[in-house]
């Protein structure tokens, strides 16, 4: 009557354990795949990732794991394959679920790739924000990524006019990419640090890089030789005029560059050919590079001055005024410099705090383990001292009883007499282990022997054995003299013999100040008479 829903219970817990199994599966190959994905992105096949990664759906994705490493991918293929990308809201699954693991590279990257989008999209504050976290959190191993979050904020400060910031990111990235020895990257690194340099205008720098450049600038991709020619020119202007156009009309032939059009004004004005310089700056102007075009106003407002066309340079001044106006508004509003410094300061603040928390932590641990060892070595000590004054005692005691055993007649008390001197043997035995001890370690420093190779048992045994020359003073540092150690009545033995410091120091293997230190220490434990 029961086996029928007995066997339906059993056929649900086999469907279940099979639909189980067949789900770790599938979650195993998804893995998988997603780290294939990971590796062709590593070795920059973009393509090939792209169309491993097509056959996943975010649907298909069940555990939070896979997700989150799947829109880390998916969004660094598009961003590699320069697709649109509409929103950073995946990533923040990512950046959440990596922060909550701990996961440090996966974080920085995600944190690296949303910057790099929020920048596309204008927001320019989320994304030196989110390109800081990555620098914070990056793994020092990682110097790939760490080049390219380098890279970035460099990029972005040059951009947003803060040379200064962006030649000290470039510089951290060129060093990076000498490490790993990335030749394309050295080369595009030297290009960008002779860019920030140009831009504080410290062509003597900027020309110093280029021409570490020069012998590589083949190992640049093709898309950023009208930059190099461009950048080439422009640090030969004023020293080599006619090359300097050579280059920077080679540049402009490959790729337009507003830069490239303000420096060769710049030549013609020098040559006395204003009609071109004017037409090289009216193209440089229609750049939306604000301070580029304050900087080429300004060139050409001296121009129309300088010639008495008062008229011009007054409709100038006032457009370079509003360009200037805009400059400072956005930097106001934008202050990048300020951010990046204000998380710097923060992240020290924070690490300090670190460090006080680790240290008090450490502190308190070692003082925890000192107070141990304080309390094992004094329990130690009373047990070894305990020990000898219990074998005293019991011998005593144990003399008494035999005398008094033998003293008294009867049968028993033979028993008792051989019972009683088999003990006082065993003491006798063990006391004369101890004496003979001290009595070898007594000689060995008597012979000019030290203590280096001597345990704490040692001492208590050299004790032990002076007591039998002098009783009076053994007995008087033990009671006169609050908790003295072996180790340190041995040390008072030892002045009491007349050996001068540089003696204890060699018996002891000890320094002059620990001399100074362990007889400063044995008066300070001398009892008063209100104690006593």
């Amino acid at each position: 009557m029961h086996d029928k829903p007995h066997k339906m219970n059993r056929l649900i817990y086999t469907l279940l354990l099979i639909m189980l199994v067949f789900s770790s599966c599938q979650q195993g190959s998804l893995k998988k795949q997603l780290v294939e994905v990971d590796s062709l992105l590593e070795r920059e096949k973009s393509k090939e990732a792209f169309e491993k990664l097509a056959s996943v759906t975010p649907e298909g994705v069940t555990d939070e794991e896979s997700l989150a490493y799947y829109w880390l991918l998916k969004i660094r293929v598009e961003c590699h394959l320069n697709r649109v990308i509409n929103s950073v809201e995946p990533l923040n699954t990512s950046i959440q679920y990596y922060k909550k693991k701990g996961d440090r590279g996966k974080l920085a990257r995600a944190y690296c790739i949303k910057g790099t989008i929020l920048d596309d999209f204008g927001r320019i504050r989320e994304a030196v924000l989110c390109l800081k976290e990555a620098e914070a959190v990056v793994p020092e191993k990682n110097k790939k990524l760490r080049h390219s979050i380098y890279s970035i904020l460099g990029y972005i400060n040059g951009k947003m006019g803060e040379p200064r910031l962006a030649l000290e990111y470039y510089k951290r990235a060129l060093a990076v990419s000498y490490q790993i020895n990335y030749k394309t990257a050295i080369a595009h690194d030297l290009l960008s640090v002779s860019n920030a340099y140009s831009a504080l205008d410290k062509e003597d720098s900027a020309y110093y890089y280029l021409n570490k450049l020069l012998p590589i600038y083949k190992d640049l991709p093709e898309a950023v030789y009208g930059s190099f020619y461009t950048n080439y020119g422009i640090t030969l202007a004023g020293r080599d005029d006619s090359k300097a156009e050579r280059y920077l009309l080679k540049g402009i032939s490959l790729e337009e560059d507003p830069y490239a059009y303000r420096v060769l004004g710049k030549i013609y004005m020098r040559r006395g050919d204003k009609a071109k310089a004017l037409d090289m700056w009216g193209k440089a102007l229609k750049t939306t590079d604000l301070p580029l075009k304050a900087g080429v106003l300004s060139l050409l407002y001296d121009a129309q001055h300088s010639s008495g066309d008062y008229k011009s340079a007054s409709e100038t001044g006032r457009w370079l005024a509003s360009v200037k106006d805009s400059i400072a508004a956005s930097r106001k509003k934008e202050d990048i410099k300020g951010i990046q410094e204000q998380f710097d300061h923060e992240r020290r603040e924070a690490e300090l705090q670190q460090r006080i928390r680790y240290g008090l932590y450490a502190g308190g641990i070692a003082i925890f383990s000192a107070l141990l060892a304080f309390l094992y070595i004094k329990r130690r000590r009373a047990e070894q001292r305990n020990a000898v004054l219990e074998n005293r005692s019991k011998l005593s005691s144990y003399q008494q009883e035999l005398v008094a055993a033998e003293n008294t007649a009867g049968g028993d008390s033979q028993k008792e007499i051989d019972r009683l001197n088999k003990k006082i043997s065993d003491l006798h035995t063990k006391q004369n282990g101890i004496l003979a001890n001290g009595k070898r370690l007594h000689g060995d420093i008597e012979q000019g022997g030290t203590t280096a190779r001597w345990s704490k048992n040692d001492f208590v045994d050299y004790i032990e054995y002076y007591r039998l020359h002098d009783i009076a003073f053994v007995t008087r540092m033990e009671t006169e003299y609050r908790h003295l150690s072996a180790k340190y009545i041995f040390f008072a033995v030892l002045e009491k013999t007349g050996r001068s410091d540089e003696d204890i120091q060699r018996i002891m293997g000890v320094s002059q100040s620990t001399v100074r230190s362990i007889r400063s220490r044995i008066n300070g434990s001398k009892i008063d008479e209100d104690e006593e």
